[in-house]
C-alpha cells in the first residue's frame, strides 16, 4: 500500500482508494464494501476451530474507518470462566473499509451478566497472537485476506509518523502526533 500524501489523505477522507471492486469506484458505496468484508468473514468462518464474530455497527452512532473481526478458538481452549465472568483470548482483526488492507493483533473480550467489554487494537500489537498455538489459524486466516487481495499491513509500517498536517477524526489518538495506523484504522464517535 501507497504511503504518500494523497493516497493516506484519500483515505481519511473516506475515499476509496484501491485496484479492484468494489474498492475501485469513484461514487462511495458501504453496502459494497460491508458486503465483500462480510464474504471474507465468511470464508474466515470456514476456518477449524475458529469462530468469527464480525461486529459491522460496534460504534453506535459513530463511524469507524475499519470492521473489527474478532477470532477465538471453538474449543474454549482459550476462554476462562471465573465466577460468571468469560474471558476469551483471540486474534483481532481490523479490515480497512475504504482501503483493501487489514491488521490484527492478540486481543481479549470480557463478557457477563451485564454486557462486557472488548480491547482496541493499537499498533503496539500488530502481528501479535495470543498465547498458545496459533501458527495455523495465524497463517489460514493471512491466507484468506490474501486471497481476497487485502494487505496485511505491518507494525513497523503503521508505527511510522505521518510527514505531513491533516486533522484525523478519531478517538484512539490523543496526542495529535499521527502515525499511518491512525489513517486507515480510525474510530469518531
Amino acid at each position: 500500500m501507497k504511503k504518500d500524501e494523497i493516497t493516506l489523505k484519500s483515505i481519511v477522507h473516506q475515499t476509496f482508494v484501491g485496484e479492484f471492486y468494489p474498492y475501485n469506484v469513484e461514487q462511495k458505496n458501504d453496502e459494497e464494501i460491508d458486503s465483500y468484508i462480510n464474504n471474507i468473514v465468511g470464508s474466515l468462518s470456514s476456518i477449524n476451530n475458529l469462530e468469527v464474530e464480525a461486529d459491522f455497527n460496534h460504534y453506535g452512532s459513530g463511524y469507524a474507518s475499519y470492521v473489527p473481526i474478532f477470532c477465538y478458538k471453538k474449543d474454549g481452549s482459550t476462554t476462562e470462566i471465573v465466577k460468571g465472568n468469560k474471558t476469551i483470548n483471540g486474534i483481532l482483526l481490523y479490515v480497512c473499509r475504504h482501503a483493501p488492507v487489514a491488521a490484527y493483533g492478540r486481543s481479549q473480550v470480557t463478557r457477563d451478566s451485564h454486557g462486557g467489554s472488548r480491547e482496541f487494537l493499537t499498533s503496539k500489537l500488530i502481528g501479535t497472537v495470543p498465547s498458545g498455538d496459533w501458527m495455523e489459524i495465524e497463517n489460514r486466516i493471512k491466507e484468506y485476506l490474501n486471497n481476497y487481495h487485502f494487505e496485511i499491513l505491518s507494525k513497523d509500517f503503521l508505527e511510522e509518523p505521518l510527514d505531513f498536517n491533516i486533522l484525523i477524526p478519531t478517538n484512539f489518538n490523543e496526542n495529535e502526533s499521527y502515525t499511518i495506523f491512525d489513517c486507515f484504522f480510525f474510530w469518531e464517535d
